[in-house]
């Protein structure tokens, strides 16, 4: 249980630092396709 809440825990930290950049490129995409 524990080690299932760690990976949650280190997911969502990934996520946290990841996001800036998946905004960046999904806008990216958006501007492109417009």
């Amino acid at each position: 249980m524990l080690h299932t809440i760690a990976l949650i825990v280190t997911q969502t930290a990934v996520l946290l630092a990841f996001s800036p950049f998946l905004i960046g490129l999904i806008r990216k995409v958006k501007a492109r396709l417009q």
